[in-house]
């Protein structure tokens, strides 16, 4: 049996500059600030670069324009192999995608306060 896959791709408007959603993307040690995500562990070390993987566990739970811009991202998620797989998916099927558009939420939230305390 193959393994079972779901994608979903949330897409949010933030009121805040690329860069300051950038930074946050690409530093893994402060995803704890709007991800909800333990044991973050990347290698090799530091801020995200090519070839970097970063590896995050969670439980069930370029363009500038008017000063904003659009962020989307895919989450993949993989299920066991057989009947376990099946029924995990049946009963987290609501938070495989209420867990992404909520972390793109908190992301979202974190972004247009770091851009409104520097405007400060």
């Amino acid at each position: 049996m193959s393994q079972l896959h779901h994608a979903s791709c949330p897409t949010a408007i933030v009121k805040a500059p690329t860069e300051v959603v950038w930074q946050l993307l690409t530093e893994p040690s402060r995803w704890g600030e709007f991800f909800d995500v333990r044991r973050v562990t990347v290698t090799p070390p530091g801020t995200a670069s090519v070839g970097q993987v970063v590896r995050a566990e969670s439980g069930p739970r370029l363009l500038r324009l008017k000063d904003q811009c659009r962020v989307n991202y895919g989450c993949n998620f993989e299920f066991p192999h057989g009947w376990r797989g099946v029924l995990a998916r049946l009963f987290l099927h609501k938070e495989i995608d209420a867990g992404p558009a909520d972390s793109l939420l908190r992301l979202k939230r974190r972004a247009e306060q770091l851009h409104a305390n520097a405007r400060a």
